[in-house]
């Protein structure tokens, strides 16, 4: 029998389209990847995948064979995780994977207000990529996600709780900082520090202004909402952020105005199908919803979750 890195390596690369992203997804070396899929390869005896550029194309045989090796690695999955299930019986833990928008913002105010709650619960938050998240949640390795919705992934369920609208970051000095509102007009006059070209925010954004025939004068690019709004701060540019990322952004120096042109993003939970969920993943669920629905109000000293 084939080797379960193997087949696990086959089928990271399957759902992530690349080498490099199944390397990421699963925490090993790009070269490790490859070499597994090649000697799976001379195991069972027919090529699994074609190169097309950076990417590679699985064969007619991969995408039938693809079937089989999820039936059987989610077998052995339910086996590791009836083991977990079983050590953390014992122990009071809880995982949590989360996009970096939320992990810089939301999730750290949940997190502290269930710590408070439970102060022996040991929290292991672990922050990655869109791409990334779609693999790692197929393996089951956690107790609750964290993901601004949609978001498709095998063996998990969607949980909408709130959503959070949009805003314009901006330094104080900058002349729109005395304006109650702006204009997507008004943002295109400033320099603009964008997200990279494949994040959902920055499609969002060049479609919703070119739309109105209007451009972007994007001077930075980079590849989170906090980086982003840190460089703003610092005077390189406004950008356009969630309201909770750039909330916990905020300094003295900064403003943040309400930008409406564009519907608040729906924020949802991910559960992993086929365990039961602890109490410390209901309950940071719990706390999570209300943080979202109290908005930017939630970064209050004086803001309390509910029972």
């Amino acid at each position: 029998m084939s080797s379960p890195s193997h087949l696990r390596a086959f089928r990271a690369v399957m759902e992530t389209g690349a080498v490099t992203s199944a390397a990421t997804a699963l925490r090993r070396a790009q070269p490790q990847i490859s070499r597994s899929i090649a000697e799976l390869e001379a195991e069972i005896g027919f090529p699994l995948f074609t190169r097309k550029g950076r990417r590679v194309v699985p064969t007619e045989r991969a995408v039938k064979f693809y079937e089989e090796v999820c039936s059987a690695l989610d077998g052995l999955d339910r086996v590791d995780q009836m083991a977990d299930d079983l050590r953390r019986e014992a122990s009071d833990e809880l995982r949590i994977l989360a996009l970096s928008h939320a992990a810089y913002s939301i999730v750290p105010l949940a997190i502290a207000h269930l710590r408070r709650e439970r102060p022996d619960l040991r929290v292991a938050l672990e922050i990655v990529s869109r791409n990334a998240m779609g693999a790692i949640v197929s393996y089951r390795n956690y107790d609750i996600g964290v993901a601004v919705l949609p978001f498709d992934g095998p063996g998990v369920r969607i949980e909408e709780i709130g959503h959070v609208p949009m805003s314009v970051f901006m330094p104080r000095t900058y002349p729109l900082a005395r304006k109650k509102t702006v204009t997507a007009a008004e943002i295109c006059e400033r320099p603009f520090i964008a997200l990279v070209r494949n994040t959902p925010l920055r499609q969002m954004l060049d479609a919703h202004f070119a739309a109105q025939g209007l451009r972007l004068n994007i001077m930075v690019e980079t590849q989170t909402v906090r980086a982003a709004c840190e460089l703003a701060s610092r005077g390189a540019g406004i950008t356009i952020a969630d309201a909770m990322t750039a909330t916990a952004a905020l300094s003295p120096d900064t403003l943040l105005l309400p930008w409406l042109e564009i519907a608040p993003s729906p924020v949802g939970l991910i559960h992993p199908v086929g365990s039961q969920p602890t109490s410390a993943a209901l309950r940071f669920g719990a706390i999570l919803a209300q943080v979202v629905q109290a908005g930017p109000q939630a970064f209050g000293q004086r803001w309390q979750p509910k029972g």
